[in-house]
């Protein structure tokens, strides 16, 4: 499934980026604003090519560039919304824009043998993209990022329908992803000691608070 999906969609693309959207089933927030932060998200770190009229005497203008946009989630209308915006409207840098999913399975089944085996095959198609962008919490987004060796942008605040303070997305300080159970220290009777505030090469998650990573 891999190697057909990066042969027939991906092989030929300059540049590949990869969004994984990862909205849970209870209490999910409206599509519109969880797709509103993913632009905002795109809009501040360009993570997404711009969309408006070429200008073909920019320095940073290629018309012949092709840029693949794959989206992983259990839901198709990302993929549909983003895909209409490159359908419709120009890149101000003329690059082309193709846009794909593999899957949208709507529900997660764990039990599911073949369920599991094409959630494998996207984690490894994610980890080929050039970029990466992953929901915060996510162990699908940490296994993709993680093989490509990136350092991705983390979506935040996309679980719930209170939004967190602080920006919609913020660049991972490592490629490590985050152990959401750690242990404590116990360096008296008594008394815990979060691991990330004494040993240096480790520190608190970027969307995980109580969770720790590894850090160079």
């Amino acid at each position: 499934m891999i190697e057909r999906f990066y042969q027939t969609y991906l092989i030929n693309a300059d540049e590949k980026i990869g969004l994984q959207i990862r909205v849970v089933p209870y209490e999910p927030p409206p599509f519109e604003k969880v797709y509103g932060r993913i632009i905002e998200c795109s809009e501040k770190e360009k993570l997404l090519p711009e969309v408006g009229t070429p200008n073909f005497n920019d320095s940073e203008s290629n018309p012949t560039k092709r840029t693949a946009i794959v989206v992983f989630s259990l839901f198709s209308e990302y993929y549909e919304k983003i895909k209409s915006t490159y359908y419709e409207n120009s890149t101000v840098t003329g690059e082309l824009v193709a846009v794909f999913q593999p899957t949208h399975e709507v529900l997660q089944n764990s039990f599911a043998q073949f369920h599991n085996q094409k959630a494998l095959a996207e984690m490894y198609l994610l980890s080929y993209c050039d970029k990466i962008a992953i929901t915060a919490m996510s162990t699908f987004g940490y296994i993709a990022h993680g093989l490509a060796g990136l350092q991705p942008w983390i979506l935040r605040t996309l679980f719930w329908q209170i939004p967190k303070p602080g920006p919609v997305c913020v660049r991972s300080m490592s490629v490590e992803p985050c152990l959401h159970s750690p242990p404590f220290l116990e360096c008296k009777p008594n008394t815990t000691v979060d691991p990330a505030e004494v040993v240096p090469y480790l520190r608190s998650c970027e969307d995980f608070n109580t969770g720790i990573k590894l850090f160079d």
